[in-house]
């Protein structure tokens, strides 16, 4: 149908004109069409379809979202909505027409009827795209009809990840709003927005203190005549008597309270009302109305139902609410489009508190029938121990993991069979709480990481990675403040940088009063240390360099210089720590194992292998990372040499010549070499352990080797020896670029040859290109004949070199003629090259290039087959060319 209406609204459309307009005639039919229509859904998505085809359409945006939502046509609804933001942005939409007695409108709707088309789409756009759980995208969406400035810095803190700093705009935007009254230039739509967004930013904090009680108030408020159960369930029992939008919003307060109730600090009491509750809602069913909350429940919290009834060892009903929850997952999953990443990113979030909350279910089982055994219960405490989400993933996933991990590990604990398990059960406690609090500090979200470090003195005191995490909690929260001035954070980098220096003494008296003898593992800790060190060093190194006056807070050191020293010093402490390295920095040294020599005789030499290498493996993300740390501040103290020559130069020939800046020829101290040198060794040495920030750091590599090439050229070329060929496959383009340098053209040399002989395939396609560009350059000739040697001999290169000609003529042969005109013109006008013979030869390569590419109606791979478009301009243009 959408592809028979298509072509009707075509053909109406070549067929109008003055006296009888039908595409008109049509736009309105289907505006009728969509405001009698009923929700079912096939037919909405129908009609939703075939009005993107339409050129403009005469509904209103906000009944259009209605009809998407009521008819579970989310995506449908989308693209109508964006295709009338493209074509109508100038509509007039005239409002549904309703069979009611006129009134006077209130305040907020003239605001609304004030919004133009382009924000009535926006809105509308937002409200669609925050059901499917992109908020990212509603944020973008609501800048457009945003009015006060305190909500727009709101969403640019909350995209930027500062929660806090938006939930503070937000609040002082309704202050302000509450103040003005009436005056208030905010629209319902943006008023809207600050509930809605104050309880995600207060979500993504974890205050579910402070959620509990706004949300409590709000639903009593909701109708000050019915009691507080009533009004939780307003939005269900009376949603036929609600607007869409005001519903929608009473659901977010029921899951708002729902959740905060869970989470509550003051647990116990909270769990007693809500359980109160979930008993009444599930297991009554006398009317319609409470199998109606019944059904609700079931069907969107069933994750939560089964949680609850696990904690009070209901095996049955646990059992059946987690089935509903995968079921409803599946359902959901093969409902999603292809592209719905964050939906289904959100669905696989909520899987691992289901896979555990069966697990400590059946732990529960086995202790009521006596059936617990030791390995069982310990491997599952085990397992948790290294079971985490990403780092990446949403604050409320691993708030999730943090809470249901402590509710469960507490339950263990109560249970008399299991008591011999408390230290593995505080462990597993522990061990989340630190992968929980890493989390935070990877997404900058401090004041949960706060909230975790303060939950951690409840189990015990704390240990020595979580004094050093502690330490570097402060470190980053103060590099993260920018409201702090130069010298309080100097200051406070001082006090992080005297509680570590503590912690090094306490640290060495604890290893020199033990006489136990240390193994050969390798210490988390003293890595840890190192690099707090080296990075408050650096830091305060870079907020000094910013003023030297601030030199007089820091007696110990005479200049900044010295205190970079100490900070790659220390950074190469780290790494010591890690690869154990005795002398030599650039070797590392062969690892010794503690087996006993009689038993190692006995033992297959493959199994030894197998050992070493699983004990490397263990610890070869730790010595990317050290390798890492040490590149990082060598780029930054290069970057910040760079700055100060690129200062020093506009300070003398002023900021408008840029040209000479970027062409003159600079001479590199003896310490820029240096830091390259080290950057290039550390960088390489990190890509050995498959690091993807190091693969990533691979043209940087090949910048600093420019700097001084016969000292670093040799050392890139030896270190990509020993590093697999695949991970330089997406830096060919600027490898083969670097041809035209002859400064680096016998660096990038050797490992262009490995991949045309490893990954040809890889290799044929940028070859090409870059062939042509560089066919001029005299130095670069042997070398491309090299490469294309080495391509000629794979097999099926006939075949490739067919499909990338075929591919080159698919250009409309106009355009490439135009091209080389343009080349011609910009050879001819080029008034920096004097020497004629050399312009007469560079165009008379170029026309050369230009007979055989259009002048010719056979290839060399495809032969004759070149196509209509360039045969027919061979056989007009091409012949009189030649």
């Amino acid at each position: 149908f959408i592809i028979f209406f298509a072509a009707i609204y075509d053909e109406a459309e070549k067929r109008s004109d003055r006296s009888h307009n039908l595409k008109q005639e049509i736009e309105t039919a289907m505006a009728q069409m969509l405001y009698a229509c009923n929700d079912h859904s096939s037919l909405v998505s129908t009609l939703f379809v075939c009005c993107t085809e339409l050129t403009s359409l005469k509904v209103e945006p906000k009944y259009i979202a209605d009809l998407a939502i009521k008819s579970n046509n989310l995506y449908a609804g989308i693209v109508l909505l964006e295709s009338m933001l493209v074509e109508g942005e100038d509509i007039e939409c005239p409002q549904k027409p309703r069979k009611r007695v006129k009134r006077a409108l209130s305040t907020n709707e003239k605001k609304e009827m004030q919004l133009s088309f382009e924000d009535q789409c926006c809105s509308q756009l937002a409200r669609l795209y925050n059901l499917l759980g992109e908020n990212d995208t509603v944020l973008a969406l609501s800048m457009n009809y945003i009015a006060i400035q305190d909500t727009k810095t709101g969403v640019q803190e909350y995209l930027n990840g500062q929660y806090m700093n938006a939930y503070k705009s937000y609040t002082n935007a309704m202050e302000m709003a509450h103040e003005q009254g009436q005056r208030s230039v905010a629209t319902t739509l943006e008023q809207q927005l600050w509930k809605e967004e104050t309880s995600k930013c207060l979500r993504k904090l974890a205050k579910w203190d402070v959620i509990h009680d706004q949300t409590s108030k709000r639903i009593t408020e909701i109708d000050g005549h019915q009691s507080f159960e009533n009004n939780l369930w307003y939005f269900l029992v009376h949603k036929h008597d609600l607007q869409l939008t005001q519903q929608s919003t009473y659901e977010s307060w029921f899951e708002d309270w729902l959740l905060s109730s869970l989470k509550h600090e003051n647990t116990e009491s909270q769990w007693k009302v809500l359980q109160k509750y979930v008993d009444e809602w599930t297991m009554n069913s006398r009317d319609e109305t409470e199998t109606l909350k019944r059904t609700f429940l079931e069907d969107h919290y069933a994750p939560i139902l089964s949680f609850l009834y696990a904690v009070r060892n209901d095996s049955t009903r646990t059992k059946m609410y987690s089935r509903k929850s995968y079921d409803t997952l599946l359902e959901k999953w093969c409902n999603l489009p292809k592209f719905a990443v964050n939906a289904k990113k959100k669905l696989l979030s909520s899987l691992q508190v289901l896979v555990e909350t069966g697990e400590f279910m059946q732990m529960m089982d086995n202790n009521i029938h006596n059936d617990v055994h030791d390995d069982d219960a310990e491997d599952v405490l085990r397992f948790w121990q290294s079971r985490f989400p990403r780092n990446t993933d949403d604050v409320l996933v691993w708030d999730d993991i943090a809470f249901y991990r402590k509710v469960f590990c507490g339950q263990f604990a109560r249970m008399p069979n299991m008591s011999h398990l408390k230290e593995v059960i505080t462990d597993c406690q522990k061990d989340t709480m630190y992968a929980c609090i890493q989390a935070m500090l990877e997404q900058k979200n401090f004041t949960v990481a706060q909230q975790y470090m303060e939950k951690v003195a409840y189990l015990g005191s704390y240990t020595d990675r979580f004094k050093l995490q502690n330490i570097d909690l402060h470190l980053q929260s103060t590099l993260a403040d920018t409201r702090q001035s130069a010298a309080d954070k100097l200051r406070s980098l001082n006090k992080i940088n005297e509680k570590l220096t503590n912690y090094f003494k306490n640290d060495n008296n604890n290893h020199n009063n033990s006489n136990s003898n240390h193994s050969i593992m390798l210490s988390d800790n003293e890595f840890e240390m190192y690099s707090l060190k080296a990075q408050i060093l650096y830091h305060m190194g870079c907020t000094i360099d910013s003023d030297l006056t601030l030199l007089r807070y820091t007696p110990n050191i005479a200049n900044v210089n010295e205190m970079y020293c100490d900070a790659h010093k220390f950074y190469r402490k780290a790494l010591q720590t890690v690869l154990k390295e005795q002398g030599d920095d650039d070797e590392e040294k062969e690892r010794t194992y503690a087996v006993d020599g009689e038993h190692l005789q006995m033992v297959d030499e493959m199994l030894v292998h197998a050992v070493k290498n699983a004990h490397y493996r263990k610890y070869e993300a730790t010595v990317a990372a050290a390798h890492l740390q040490i590149a990082a501040f060598c780029n930054q103290r290069l970057l910040s040499l760079e700055e100060k020559v690129r200062l020093d130069f506009e300070r003398k020939e002023g900021t408008n010549n840029r040209i000479k800046l970027f062409s003159m020829v600079r001479e590199y101290s003896a310490l820029e070499v240096e830091l390259g040198q080290a950057l290039i060794i550390h960088v390489m040495k990190a890509m050995q352990f498959n690091d993807a920030d190091a693969r990533d750091m691979f043209p940087r590599v090949l910048d600093s080797a420019e700097m001084n090439v016969s000292v670093l050229g040799p050392l890139v070329i030896s270190h990509c020896k020993r590093i697999p060929c695949w991970m330089f496959l997406r830096w060919i383009a600027q490898m083969l670029a670097e041809l035209g340098c002859s400064a680096l053209i016998q660096v990038v040399m050797p490992c262009l040859k490995r991949i045309a002989r490893m990954y040809p395939y890889a290799l044929l396609y940028p070859f090409n290109l870059t062939k042509e560009d560089l066919s001029s350059a005299e130095h670069a000739k042997p070398l491309i004949r090299t490469l294309d040697d080495l391509l000629k001999g794979m097999d099926g290169y006939e075949l490739c070199s067919a499909f990338v000609e075929a591919l080159d003529l698919m250009c409309h042969p106009h355009l490439r003629y135009n091209d080389y005109v343009k080349e011609i013109k910009v050879i001819v006008d080029d008034k920096r090259e004097r020497n004629q013979k050399v312009k007469h030869e560079k165009i008379t390569h170029c026309i050369q290039e230009l007979l055989s590419d259009l002048c010719s109606a056979s290839k060399p791979y495809v032969k004759t087959a070149i196509g209509t478009e360039n045969l027919h301009f061979y056989n007009v243009i091409g012949k009189q060319l030649i």
